[in-house]
């Protein structure tokens, strides 16, 4: 999730691609990976708005104009016991100003087991309301990272990265020059995000 998250701030004029291919990674993996690759999208926008300042950050609008479609997909398909994590990422989105709370309460309504996912209608907001323009962008929390040790969805992630050509096939040598002019300020902090289960964040 590091590597993913490194290779699209650094490749953020692509970010239209990266954006789809997470979300394509998504819709199409084992019920099992919907879950982490929520966990890719929240790492992206969160490093974004850190990195970049809330204002020219682009992940979070471009992902939130396919929020309905991708978290339909999560809710309908994930395990049962994966829907409360996607709530609580929501909640998590919501508390620290991610998204608007015009943005987050149509995903909740989702969450509601007496609705029906499958003729549910997602009104997307404007992207003008899809991001809150306030600074919230440093008061994440910071408790404990998921923890990725199924190999198998390990190597996923790594083919995701090499499908947008993020990564680099074979060649560990960088050029020093370029290195030092990009360079590039990652906060691995904000990888350290309380996913667990906190009966607090229910509703």
């Amino acid at each position: 999730m590091s590597q993913i998250t490194k290779a699209s701030m650094k490749a953020i004029k692509m970010y239209k691609h990266i954006v789809q291919s997470v979300e394509r990674f998504i819709i199409k993996c084992r019920p099992e990976y919907k879950i982490p690759g929520l966990y890719v999208i929240d790492s992206i926008v969160r490093q974004s708005r850190h990195q970049f300042g809330v204002d020219k950050d682009v992940y979070a609008a471009r992902f939130a104009r396919n929020f309905g479609q991708t978290f339909q997909n999560l809710f309908l398909t994930c395990p049962t016991d994966d829907k409360p994590k996607i709530v609580r990422v929501l909640n998590l989105w919501q508390r620290n100003s991610v998204f608007t709370a015009e943005t987050i309460q149509p995903l909740l309504d989702m969450a509601n087991p007496n609705a029906s996912l499958s003729q549910m209608k997602f009104e997307s907001s404007p992207q003008s309301n899809a991001i809150t323009r306030e600074g919230g962008a440093g008061r994440e929390s910071r408790d404990t990272t998921p923890a990725l040790k199924d190999p198998t969805l390990i190597l996923q992630l790594q083919q995701l990265a090499n499908s947008l050509g993020l990564t680099k096939a074979g060649n560990n040598s960088v050029d020093s020059q370029q290195e030092s002019q990009n360079q590039i300020k990652f906060n691995k902090k904000l990888l350290d995000f309380d996913y667990g289960d906190d009966e607090e964040e229910d509703e």
